[in-house]
């Protein structure tokens, strides 16, 4: 291996090991030497599914699951670290959990934060999967899950594999859509978060809806003043 960086050496040798005790019959070392020149990199390898993985070089179904469960237990941990219900008071507390619930996905995911009266986290379901066409995650669903787990507050978010962080039109119309289905439920929408390669994107900053349309869900709220003060002082990212 001939990687410089210290820490991604140590991620190899880890991997090797991981493979090493999968696969007996194997050098681990050598397996994933050949991972690397296939695939690119230790990242790259990390977030490839089972499936692609499979049959490079002689990967079999046992070693492509232990690979495939990484990620899984990355963002357990990342999760673990901000709280498992955490107090989602700002943008930046939402950033953190949401780039942890997206670390390593492949494919888009769009979730739903729902929040109590103090802000706490009381579920985050996942609302859709695939390439997502916008119009197929339905406001109407997102209000009724969020009616099913006593929301007073959500927040709304995606990710953009591409590594593109800008909202498309169809992203901007879709938080139109689902600020006006939860409002019509007395849910007040705190922000629409996109999240691509560990960052992410207020699309509520960016001025869709105008900030005042924000405000105006919830007249003199102590929540949401904290969370919109808050996040106008901070910088954004994950």
């Amino acid at each position: 291996m001939s990687e410089i960086d210290p820490r991604v050496q140590e991620g190899l040798e880890a991997l090797a090991h991981l493979l090493s005790v999968s696969d007996k019959k194997k050098s681990g070392i050598e397996t994933v030497d050949h991972l690397v020149e296939e695939i690119g990199s230790l990242r790259s390898i990390y977030e490839s599914t089972k499936e692609d993985l499979m049959g490079l070089h002689g990967l079999g179904r046992v070693s492509a699951e232990v690979i495939d469960l990484v990620d899984d237990l990355a963002r357990c941990a990342m999760r673990d670290a901000v709280g498992p219900k955490p107090v989602i008071a700002h943008y930046d507390k939402a950033a953190q959990y949401l780039c942890a619930v997206m670390f390593g996905r492949q494919i888009e995911y769009c979730y739903l934060m729902i929040l109590d009266k103090r802000g706490k986290l009381l579920k985050c379901p996942l609302m859709q999967t695939g390439t997502i066409d916008r119009s197929a995650v339905y406001a109407r669903e997102v209000a009724l899950s969020a009616l099913r787990g006593r929301a007073v507050y959500c927040v709304l978010s995606h990710n953009h594999p591409g590594g593109t962080m800008e909202p498309s039109k169809a992203d901007i119309q879709m938080t139109f859509s689902v600020k006006d289905a939860l409002n019509a439920v007395g849910i007040a929408l705190l922000d629409h978060i996109i999240v691509s390669d560990h960052k992410a994107i207020s699309v509520r900053k960016l001025g869709f809806p105008p900030e005042k349309v924000w405000r105006s869900q919830k007249k003199n709220d102590k929540l949401m003043a904290d969370w919109f003060g808050e996040s106008d002082s901070r910088k954004e990212g994950g």
